[in-house]
C-alpha cells in the first residue's frame, strides 16, 4: 500500500471550496443583478406612473408648503419676541413670564452692585457675600434663557403644524386654513410666498395669484386631468410618551409659576391617492379624444406614501459656529459702513444691495474765503461720470450726497444727509454740473436733510415724495423765540446749519420735482460778509432762487432800513416773516423766477397749501401760470410731538436714529444735542489677536479682512480688491503700502465673500462681486465699471463663527442688546437654506389599480 503524499487531502478541500465559492459568488451575482434589475424597472415604472398621475407634483407641493410653514413658524416666533407680543399664542404669557423675571433679576443684581454704596464702611455686606448672591441672580438669568430657548423652539413647531393641518379645537389659528396641506394637494397648489404681513391672513392667499397651479392635465386635454386624493395626514411621535410638562423658575417670586407644553420629535405621515389615465389604453392604441367620445379604458391608481418631519427652530434658522455668534452695530444690516468719504467716478453699473453709511470728512469752513458756500458741500459721497447707479436701501451721509456731471443714479430707500448738493464743488462759483439724474425710489422716496437741498446745474434732475428740511438753528431773532426758535450764533457753522432748498443757477431743464409733501425749517443764505462777526445774509426764502435776490436790495417804502453787508446793501431786518412779507410785495406783478421746483400738487396742477410747510416764502410755479410768492406756512405742532409720525419732531428724531446711532435707539435730545455714536466705538482694530494672521484667512473660502493702523510707520495699508485670473483667492499684503485681494472666478462672476474691517481706505476695481459687508475708517474709492456690493448676513455669519475670538475683540464693545428696545429688528432673517431631503421622505408608493 502506497502512502498518500502530504498535503494533497488539503488540495482537494482547497479545489473543492473554490468550486462551491465560484458557483455561490455567480449565485449571488445573479440574484443582485435581478434584483438591481427589479429596482431599476420600479424606479422607471415609478417615474412613468408618477408623470402621469401627477404624484411626481405631489412632493413639490408638499415641499413648497413645507417652506411657507416654515417661513409660518418664524414670522410667529418673532411676533412673540416683540415688545407687542403675540397675544394668538397660549405661549404668549409665559414667554412674557420669563421676560419679565429676568428684568427683574437684572434689576436685583443692579441693587446688590450698588448695595454698599450709601453705606459706612461699618455698615457694609462683605463684598464676597455680594459676589455670590450676584453669582445666584446670574445663574437663574441663565436658566431663564435656556428655558425661553426652548419655548421659543415650541412655539414654532406649534405654528408650523397648524399651518400644516390646523385641528377643528385650535382657536389660535383662525387666519389659516383648517387642512391647508391637504387642500394645496389636491387642487394642484401651493402657496408661493410669506411675508410678515401676510401672517394674520393665511386664508387671504388661497385665493391670490400668490397661489400657482401645477400644469398636470395631459397635453391638449387628452384625457382627464388626474385626481389626487389625502387619505391621511397623520401626525405622530417618533417614540411614545415624549412629551413632557416645562416649567419655569420661580426665581424670589417674581412670577408666578408657569409651564408649558414641549412636544418630542413628530412627523407627518402623509397618504396621497391618484386616479388617473394614461394616454394608451390597455391595448397600446393611443387615445384620441377626437375621434372617441368615451373615456380610455385604462383608469390607473397609485397611492404613495410620506414622512414629513416636524423640523425644530435652530434646523432651518441657524447656522452651526463654533461659538455663540453676536449681533454687532458695526455691522448691522450695512452693506457699507464708511468713515471718510465714498468717491464713486468713471464707474456705470455700480449696485449697493443694504443701507449706507458714509460719515465723510467734515468740511472746514473760512469766513474769510470767498467759495465758503460750496465749500460746506465737501465731504460725503460724490458720484461723478457713472451711469447705472442703484442704491437698494436707505443712504445715509453726516455730510454731504454730491451729484456732478454725467449721473444717473437711483436710491430704492430715503436719502438722509447734512445735504444734497447737485454741482461740481471743486470749481465754486463756477461749478455746473450737467446731465445729470436723482430719483428716490421713482420718485417716492424721502430726502431728510439737517441743511441744504441745493442745485447748480444744468439739465439735471432729482425726483422724491418728500422733502424734510428738519433743521431751523440758522433762526436768530428773538421775536419768535415764543414759537419755538431759538437764537443760536455760531458764525461758521450757521452756515452749515439751514435748512432750505436753494437755487444758484439752473437752465429751464433743471428741476427739483417732490410730488407728496414738503417741511422746510429753514431759511437760505446771500453769501455776504466775510468777516468773524457775520457769516452771510439770512433771506426770508425756505425755497430760494439767486436770480430773485435782488428783492432785498430795493426798498419799498421809507420805513424800511438798509445795511451795507460788503458787497452789497440789504434790507436790514431780524424777523424772518418781514422779510419774507417784504420779497413777496417786491415780487407782485413781476416775473419772479421758480427756479425749476416742482412743489407738492404740481402733478395735479393745483397750489396744495396743505403738503407745504415752511417757515420761509416759496416761489410756486403751475403749469400754464405766472410764477408767484407763497406766504410762509409754519405752524407750532410741526416741532411737538403730538403722534403725528410725519412731522418735524419725529423727522428729527429718525433723523438722529439714522444718521447718529447708526439705527439703535434715538431721543430728540439726541437730535437736538447732536449726540453721535461715532465709527471709532463700532470697531477698535488695536484690539486684534496676536494670533490673527491675513494671510491664513485665504484657506477658509469665505475671509475677515481686517487691517489696522501701522503705529510705527503711522500709517494704514490700503486695500485693493481685484479680479484675478489664477484658480484661487489670493490675498497679498507684502506691499508697503497696500493689501491685494485678488479674487478668482467662480460661477462665471469674480465674487468675493468677506468681512472686511479697516483702519484706512478700500478700493473695489472693475467687475468684483462683494458679498458680506464693509467697515472702513478711511475712503472707499470706485473709479471703475461693473462693480455689485451685496449686504449678506449668512455671509456675516458664517465669516463670524470662523474667527469667534477675533470679531469679539474688535467689535465686541457695540453688540447690539434686542432685547433693549422695539427700535432694535430682530437679528435672524426668514431667509433660510435648508435640506429638504432631510425632512421630507418618499417613503412607499403601490398600484392599486
Amino acid at each position: 500500500m502506497k502512502r498518500k503524499k502530504d498535503g494533497a487531502s488539503l488540495i482537494i478541500v482547497i479545489i473543492i471550496f473554490m468550486f462551491i465559492s465560484t458557483v455561490s459568488i455567480a449565485m449571488l451575482s445573479m440574484i443582485i443583478g435581478n434584483y438591481k434589475a427589479r429596482i431599476a424597472e420600479s424606479k422607471r415604472a415609478e417615474n412613468l406612473y408618477a408623470s402621469d398621475s401627477g404624484l411626481d407634483v405631489t412632493y413639490n407641493v408638499i415641499g413648497k408648503n413645507f417652506d411657507a410653514a416654515t417661513k409660518y413658524g418664524y414670522y410667529e416666533v418673532q411676533a412673540l419676541k416683540s415688545q407687542e407680543g403675540n397675544p394668538k399664542s397660549p405661549n404668549d404669557e409665559t414667554y412674557r413670564a420669563i421676560e419679565d423675571d429676568v428684568k427683574e433679576l437684572n434689576k436685583d443684581i443692579y441693587n446688590l452692585q450698588h448695595e454698599n454704596d450709601s453705606k459706612q464702611d461699618k455698615d457694609k455686606r462683605k463684598q464676597s457675600d455680594i459676589d455670590k448672591d450676584i453669582a445666584k441672580k446670574r445663574d437663574l438669568i441663565e436658566e431663564d434663557k435656556q428655558v425661553e430657548e426652548i419655548l421659543l423652539n415650541e412655539e414654532f413647531k406649534r405654528a408650523f403644524k397648524n399651518f400644516i393641518m390646523r385641528t377643528s379645537n385650535v382657536k389660535d389659528e383662525e387666519n389659516i386654513p383648517e387642512k391647508l396641506l391637504q387642500d394645496s394637494i389636491e387642487g394642484h397648489k401651493y402657496v408661493s410666498s410669506i411675508t410678515d404681513n401676510d401672517i394674520n391672513n393665511i386664508n387671504a392667499l388661497v385665493d391670490t395669484e400668490k397661489i400657482i397651479k401645477f400644469g398636470i392635465q395631459s397635453e391638449n386635454n387628452e384625457s382627464p386631468a388626474p385626481k389626487l386624493s389625502v387619505n391621511t395626514i397623520d401626525l405622530k411621535n417618533l417614540s411614545e410618551g415624549s412629551n413632557e410638562t416645562k416649567g419655569i423658575s420661580k426665581s424670589d417670586g417674581h412670577h408666578e409659576d408657569k409651564s408649558f407644553q414641549i412636544c418630542g420629535q413628530q412627523y407627518y405621515d402623509i397618504a396621497v391617492t391618484s386616479d388617473f389615465y394614461s394616454k394608451k389604453d390597455v391595448n397600446g392604441i393611443e387615445y384620441d379624444s377626437t375621434k372617441s367620445s368615451k373615456k380610455p379604458s385604462n383608469e390607473r391608481k397609485l397611492q404613495v406614501k410620506y414622512k414629513m418631519s416636524v423640523p425644530n427652530y435652530k434646523d432651518i434658522y441657524s447656522q452651526n459656529s463654533t461659538g455663540d455668534l453676536k449681533d454687532y452695530l458695526a455691522l448691522k444690516d450695512r452693506a457699507l459702513t464708511i468713515g471718510g468719504d465714498m468717491n464713486i467716478t468713471n464707474a456705470d453699473n455700480l449696485n449697493v444691495n443694504g443701507n449706507i453709511f458714509v460719515q465723510g470728512k467734515e468740511p472746514t469752513i473760512k469766513l474769510d474765503n470767498s467759495d465758503r458756500t460750496y465749500e460746506k458741500y465737501h465731504g460725503g459721497i460724490t458720484i461723478s461720470n457713472s451711469k447705472s447707479i442703484n442704491f437698494s436701501k436707505d443712504v445715509i451721509t453726516r455730510n454731504t450726497f454730491n451729484i456732478q456731471d454725467e449721473v444717473n443714479a437711483t436710491i430704492h430707500g430715503n436719502l438722509y444727509g447734512r445735504n444734497l448738493y447737485v454741482g461740481n464743488i471743486s470749481d465754486g462759483d463756477q461749478g455746473f454740473a450737467k446731465n445729470s439724474t436723482l430719483d428716490l425710489s421713482d420718485g417716492t422716496g424721502q430726502v431728510v436733510l439737517d441743511n441744504d437741498l441745493s442745485l447748480k446745474a444744468n439739465n439735471s434732475t432729482v425726483n422724491m415724495k418728500d422733502f424734510y428740511g428738519i433743521n431751523d438753528k440758522n433762526i436768530t431773532y428773538k421775536d419768535l423765540e415764543g414759537k419755538g426758535f431759538t437764537s443760536d450764533e455760531q458764525n461758521a457753522n450757521k452756515v452749515k446749519s439751514s435748512s432750505s432748498i436753494i437755487i444758484n443757477g439752473n437752465d429751464d431743464k433743471t428741476s427739483v420735482n417732490i410730488s407728496d409733501s414738503v417741511y422746510i425749517m429753514g431759511t437760505a443764505h446771500i453769501d455776504t460778509d466775510k468777516d468773524k462777526q457775520n457769516s452771510g445774509y439770512q433771506t426770508g426764502e425756505s425755497g430760494a432762487v439767486k436770480k430773485n435776490y435782488i428783492a432785498y436790495s430795493v426798498p419799498l417804502n421809507e420805513l424800511e432800513k438798509f445795511k451795507y453787508y460788503n458787497p452789497l446793501q440789504l434790507l436790514d431786518e431780524s424777523n424772518v416773516f418781514n422779510k419774507a412779507k417784504h420779497f413777496a410785495d417786491y415780487w407782485s406783478g413781476k416775473d419772479v423766477d421758480s427756479g425749476g421746483i416742482k412743489w407738492p400738487g404740481y402733478k395735479r396742477g393745483n397750489f396744495d397749501k396743505d403738503k407745504i410747510h415752511s417757515v420761509g416764502a416759496i416761489v410756486y410755479k403751475e403749469d400754464k401760470k405766472p410764477a408767484r410768492v407763497i406766504m410762509p406756512n409754519y405752524e407750532q405742532s410741526l416741532e411737538e410731538n403730538n403722534g403725528d409720525e410725519n412731522n418735524v419732531y419725529n423727522k428729527r428724531v429718525e433723523f438722529a436714529k439714522k444718521v447718529y446711532e447708526f439705527g439703535q435707539y434715538a431721543t430728540i435730545d439726541d437730535y437736538t444735542n447732536t449726540r453721535l455714536t461715532t465709527i471709532n466705538s463700532l470697531m477698535n482694530l488695536d484690539k486684534l489677536p496676536n494670533e490673527y494672521v491675513l494671510k491664513d484667512q485665504v484657506n477658509k473660502g469665505e475671509y475677515a479682512i481686517f487691517n489696522k493702523k501701522d503705529e510705527i510707520k503711522g500709517k494704514t495699508k490700503k486695500i485693493i480688491i481685484n479680479q484675478y485670473d489664477g484658480d484661487k483667492d489670493e490675498i497679498n499684503d507684502e506691499g508697503d503700502d497696500t493689501i491685494e485681494i485678488n479674487v478668482a472666478k467662480k460661477d462665471g462672476k469674480y465674487s468675493l465673500n468677506a468681512v472686511i474691517a479697516t483702519d484706512g481706505d478700500v478700493s473695489i476695481e472693475s467687475g468684483i462681486t462683494f458679498n458680506g459687508s464693509i467697515i472702513a475708517k478711511g475712503d472707499l474709492n470706485i473709479n471703475k465699471d461693473s462693480v455689485n456690493v451685496n449686504y449678506d448676513s449668512d455671509v456675516i455669519d458664517r465669516v463670524q463663527a470662523k474667527n469667534i475670538d477675533t470679531f469679539k475683540a474688535v467689535f465686541g464693545e457695540s453688540i447690539i442688546d434686542s432685547t433693549n428696545n422695539s427700535n432694535n429688528t430682530n437679528t435672524e432673517s426668514a431667509n433660510c437654506n435648508y435640506d429638504l431631503n432631510n425632512f421630507l421622505e418618499n417613503k412607499l408608493w403601490k398600484i392599486i389599480k
